[in-house]
């Protein structure tokens, strides 16, 4: 009777789990071969990263440019999102990424599979995401992925209703923040309890976190895109713990160089918090950041 009876419960769970392998394949096969993120033909750069790129950098002043980075998210989701664009888009030709501080803490594992954060990557990208990389959420999160794809799908479908609006911006690929908060850096010194600061001594990468890196850099080798490297500015309050590491990180585990503009001179209220620019900060660093570049290609 027990034999019988789970035998039949995994005769079903193997079904189930078949069936929803199959419309997966069905349903990625056409979202990937009939979606397009087509952009404006002049867009010619690609601002990627986190929200301090999303906070920094407004793609309106830079020309040409579409910022497409999005607050939390790291490299293991970026990867697919970033491929996508440059085979929908080959007039792009740079590609500017952040390389911030917490990238490649080993804390960031716990953040990459918080369930609120695999929920909106899903939800923004499940479709273009390879089986393998499917199986590897699975391997981690179990059979709550599953539901995570049915919200997915379920997001998808809404979003092709809307026929007012376009498909992909409902989905929140990023884009600039235009923040008008003002950082109120002595108020903040004023509550703070005076403490030590504890700081990692060593950087050790979450592996997942650094092997997408390294496969953005070869996407852009595969499609001949040039990468460029910076680090957004930070609020002087923010302790800088990890300079050491992140050069030494940076230097001989990444072997990149990085646009280090963690330290650029900006006032208290170019701020939104510590680690974000509003669009005051971010039209005096964007502007920078423009003129910084067209100097190093002339």
């Amino acid at each position: 009777m027990n034999c019988s009876f789970f035998r039949s419960l995994i005769y079903f769970l193997s079904l189930f789990v078949a069936i929803i392998i199959i419309l997966l394949l069905s349903l990625t096969l056409l979202y990937s071969k009939g979606l397009h993120y087509n952009l404006d033909k002049n867009v010619r750069t690609l601002v990627v990263g986190n929200s301090h790129p999303q906070c920094a950098i407004n793609d309106s002043l830079f020309g040409n440019c579409k910022n497409f980075a999005r607050a939390g998210e790291p490299f293991i989701y970026l990867q697919f999102k970033l491929e996508k664009l440059l085979v929908d888009n080959p007039q792009v030709d740079r590609v500017i990424l952040e390389i911030s501080d917490h990238e490649f803490k080993h804390q960031l594992r716990n953040w990459i599979y918080k369930p609120m954060v695999v929920e909106s990557a899903v939800k923004a990208y499940w479709a273009f995401w390879p089986i393998d990389f499917h199986q590897q959420m699975f391997s981690v999160i179990g059979l709550k992925y599953f539901s995570y794809l049915l919200l997915g799908q379920q997001k998808y479908l809404i979003s092709l209703m809307q026929l007012e609006e376009e498909f992909f911006d409902q989905l929140s690929w990023g884009g600039f923040k235009n923040s008008k908060v003002h950082f109120d850096a002595k108020k903040k010194e004023e509550s703070q309890v005076i403490k030590s600061v504890k700081c990692d001594s060593l950087f050790q990468p979450v592996s997942e976190n650094f092997f997408a890196f390294k496969r953005i850099q070869e996407i852009c080798d595969k499609y001949n895109k040039e990468i460029v490297f910076i680090r957004c500015p930070i609020h002087i309050s923010k302790p800088n713990c990890f300079q050491s590491d992140y050069k030494r990180l940076i230097g001989e585990s990444l072997e990149i160089k990085v646009l280090d503009f963690r330290d650029f001179p900006l006032l208290d209220e170019d701020f939104a918090d510590e680690e974000h620019l509003n669009g005051q900060g971010a039209f005096k660093f964007t502007s920078m950041l423009k003129d910084t570049l067209s100097k190093i290609m002339e």
